[in-house]
């Protein structure tokens, strides 16, 4: 019989139907009610003066103790023991409070689960609120066992509370104890459709698309050692991207787009948790042939933060057929193992999205091209022709052959004189560099020197490294490499002479010089960018610039690279005592054009123009130099660049510098 001063609890299952089985229903609400009483304090179910006083001293209680998380004690070995836990509804708790009591209330083993329970039900008298009883019986046949269950239910219990109510928590203590595969796909699956129901405006059905395509790229090792939480971000991240991406080929299709995203996470290790660098790259290409590969990145990156290291196996590039979006993704480490600044990662974000846009790579196709023997033989007896005298240094001819996977070939022709000394040329290719590879093909005498000295013409081939030379861009420095065969001819025959070498010597000794100015005026600049911008100058212009003036238009090209905003033109002038400078930067194809053709109108004599021209951060960058003694000229030169940008049709606001 009940007791006379208790207040009776009644309770209404949420599966409760007008037509349904009254006993089943009713057997139902009786097993709730026999549990909840053996698991709610005895003050719970005091009956109070009147029931309003009933309500509120029973809502009480129910703040005090919601969530609840119980045992039944055993009494004897083997036995079963119940797991109880009383919480608000969340849809899905009872699977993480499932996971929790029968994988980690005894760590590396699963306990022998006998029955599970779970009912959503509301309390009569009470509040409309929703509640679920769980309850797992499980089978104990130690006291051992039962011993160590008890030592970790503590913890155990406390993680429960805070993720029975909470779906990120919950998320999160499954994670950081270890999710299997399955488990881990089903939370990024349900965080997917969160986006997609929270953020309809931003997410589409693509969303699932984009998860299934990085589920199924990504390795089972990589995804193993990442949390959910993480993955989850990359997808949405690169979804973000893709469309982006898509809408700035739209607009823009002739300019290359890119987006970073830096963000700091953890890798799941043996030892303990690594925090790493995680960095998502989006870029546009612009030609089939092109690609983005993992060492060029990583330099990149290197170039910012020398200390850097790779994660193994963290590297993924991602691009969907014919589409000319690449999805790249790579984790780095500090070798020391420190955490990366707030200053270096600022850096990063900050410079090196200039950086990538020259890192993609362009895959040519190799070039066949037989040899002209004729011209070989010309340039043979060309070089025997200069030798006259006796004293006369060896001349040589370099012209390059071609290139395999790892190294460049030169042909090389020699002409000398034969004198009582002269070692064979076999012998003395024989002393070349260990890494330079010589080739010997032919050797003749064509001619004397006072009718008793012969002048041999020999040609042989040197092939030299070939990743000495590759450029941040992947193009490869020709000019480099030839000089180190030129220096490595110097070091082998001694004193020669470079036939078609004078202007390239000179263009060494310009560039050289012009570093040497930059060097002292600025604290770092982007030595890549120089040197194309150098490079683009004509063969003349390149023998014959004033280095200082050249140094001043290169500042000029960095600081409009800071100011340019994309939806605009940029165009500064500036002059000295001796030239009148111009820099441009527009996103127009076809600015070049557009300014040669208006400098030309105005008669200015070629020779008094020096103009260059880049790709550089994606954008057309001309740079002009006019060096004319004429004042009416040189205000010539001023006003024929200017109206180019304010008689064009769709006239945009222009920034002019005039200095």
């Amino acid at each position: 019989m009940a007791n006379e001063h208790e207040h009776p609890l009644t309770v209404t299952t949420l599966f409760e139907t007008s037509e349904g089985d009254e006993f089943s229903c009713r057997s139902y609400r009786g097993l709730i009610e026999h549990n909840l009483k053996k698991i709610l304090p005895a003050e719970f179910f005091e009956n109070q003066e009147a029931p309003e006083l009933n309500r509120q001293h029973r809502e009480q209680i129910f703040k005090q103790i919601i969530p609840l998380i119980t045992y039944s004690e055993p009494k004897q070995f083997p036995c079963k023991i119940s797991f109880f836990a009383l919480s608000r509804f969340r849809r899905s708790s009872f699977k993480f409070f499932f996971e929790m009591i029968s994988r980690w209330l005894t760590p590396g083993k699963r306990l022998n689960v006998a029955l599970v329970y779970a009912s959503d039900f509301r309390i009569n008298d009470l509040s409309s609120n929703v509640f679920t009883f769980y309850e797992i019986v499980v089978h104990i046949e130690k006291e051992s066992e039962y011993e160590e269950m008890m030592r970790n239910f503590p913890l155990i219990q406390e993680e429960i509370t805070l993720g029975i109510h909470s779906d990120f928590y919950a998320q999160r203590l499954l994670e950081i104890r270890g999710l299997s595969t399955d488990d881990k796909t089903a939370i990024i699956q349900n965080f997917m459709a969160y986006l997609l129901k929270r953020f309809p405006q931003i997410y589409d059905i693509g969303l699932f698309s984009e998860m299934q395509h990085v589920l199924v790229t990504y390795r089972d090792e990589f995804k193993e050692a990442r949390q959910a939480r993480h993955l989850s971000r990359m997808i949405s991240i690169q979804y973000l991207f893709r469309n982006k991406l898509r809408e700035g080929i739209k607009k823009k299709s002739h300019k290359r787009h890119l987006l970073l995203k830096i963000f700091k996470t953890f890798v799941k290790t043996d030892a303990e948790p690594k925090r790493v660098l995680s960095i998502l790259i989006g870029i546009t290409f612009l030609k089939e042939q092109e690609s983005f590969e993992q060492r060029y990145l990583f330099k990149a990156i290197q170039a910012y933060v020398p200390s850097a290291q790779f994660i193994d196996n963290s590297y993924y590039v991602h691009k969907h057929g014919s589409e000319n979006i690449c999805l790249a993704y790579i984790e780095v480490e500090k070798k020391d193992g420190s955490d990366f600044t707030v200053a270096e990662i600022r850096k990063l974000r900050r410079e090196l999205p200039a950086n990538l846009k020259n890192r993609v790579e362009h895959q040519l196709h190799p070039i066949f091209m037989p040899r002209n023997e004729e011209e070989i033989m010309r340039n043979m007896m060309i070089l025997t022709n200069q030798i006259r005298y006796l004293r006369d240094i060896p001349q040589i001819f370099v012209s390059f052959d071609g290139q395999a996977k790892n190294y460049l070939s030169f042909t090389i022709i020699l002409a000398r004189v034969l004198k009582q000394d002269s070692l064979p040329l076999s012998t003395l290719l024989k002393q070349t560099n260990s890494l330079t590879e010589s080739i010997h093909e032919r050797t003749k005498v064509m001619g004397y020197v006072r009718k008793k000295y012969p002048k041999e013409a020999s040609v042989f081939h040197l092939n030299v490294p070939k990743e000495d030379f590759i450029r941040s861009d992947h193009s490869i420095d020709l000019y480099k490499a030839r000089q180190k065969v030129v220096r490595e001819i110097t070091r082998t025959f001694g004193e020669v002479r470079d036939y078609n070498g004078g202007m390239i010597s000179k263009e060494q000794e310009l560039l050289v010089e012009i570093k040497c100015h930059l060097d002292e005026a600025l604290n770092e600049y982007d030595e890549l960018l120089m040197e194309n911008f150098f490079y683009s100058l004509s063969p003349v212009a390149r023998a014959l610039i004033d280095p200082q003036a050249f140094k001043k238009l290169f500042v000029m090209l960095l600081n409009g690279n800071e100011t340019y905003k994309h939806e605009t033109f940029y165009l500064n002038f500036e002059k000295d005592l001796h030239y009148h400078y111009a820099l441009i930067i527009s996103e127009n194809p076809v600015i070049k054009e557009m300014i040669i053709h208006a400098l030309h109108s105005q008669k200015i004599p070629q020779t008094e123009l020096i103009l260059a021209h880049l790709k550089g951060y994606g954008n057309n960058c001309i740079g002009c130099i006019c060096t004319t003694k004429n004042p009416h000229l040189s205000e010539d030169f001023f006003y024929s660049i200017r109206d180019v940008f304010t008689k064009q049709e769709n006239e945009k606001e222009l920034i002019f510098s005039d200095h």
